[in-house]
């Protein structure tokens, strides 16, 4: 339930000198603590798509250009409130809270389960579409534990997604 570990390792280094170059350009600091940072880097992407741009160019000049399809899965990032619904051997299950979507989501270098403490639950993290698969970031935030009662309620939304076409592997 993890991508391939060379992918993994790729992705991090990239996006991690994307969001550090991004929050350079956003905030003007270099020295703060590596995950707020990165939280806050992927907070002003989110809120200004133009920074990913203008952060790749940066390090481009600087001679340290990122590769495409990095770019294209950064441009690809759904930063909200998800819910992991649970594992199946292949994959995470992620539904938006609205119940409008719902995606198979593999982790960077954990199970999602590892990098949460378990299953059903609600929390702030980026999904992206990465080499042929959906990924998370790793970046995590507000997670709220559900209940045996919208555990169930989201089970049945998320059949009801699967059976309309509403749930989203590639």
């Amino acid at each position: 339930m993890v991508i391939n570990p060379k992918d993994a390792k790729q992705f991090i280094s990239c996006y991690t000198k994307l969001l550090a170059e991004v929050h350079l350009l956003s905030n003007g600091e270099r020295r703060v603590e590596l995950l707020p940072m990165l939280a806050a880097a992927r907070d002003a992407v989110v809120a200004n798509p133009s920074l990913i741009e203008a952060a790749a160019l940066s390090l481009e000049y600087a001679g340290d250009a990122l590769p495409e399809e990095l770019l294209h899965a950064v441009q690809s990032l759904m930063l909200k409130r998800w819910v992991y619904l649970r594992d199946t051997t292949k994959y995470s299950v992620f539904m938006d809270l609205d119940g409008q979507e719902a995606y198979a989501v593999l982790g960077l270098t954990q199970p999602i389960r590892e990098l949460v403490g378990g299953t059903a639950v609600v929390l702030k993290i980026g999904v992206l579409h990465y080499k042929d698969a959906f990924i998370c970031d790793g970046i995590v935030s507000e997670v709220i534990r559900l209940g045996t009662n919208y555990r169930r309620e989201y089970a049945d939304l998320f059949a009801k997604l699967k059976k309309s076409g509403h749930f989203h592997t590639r």
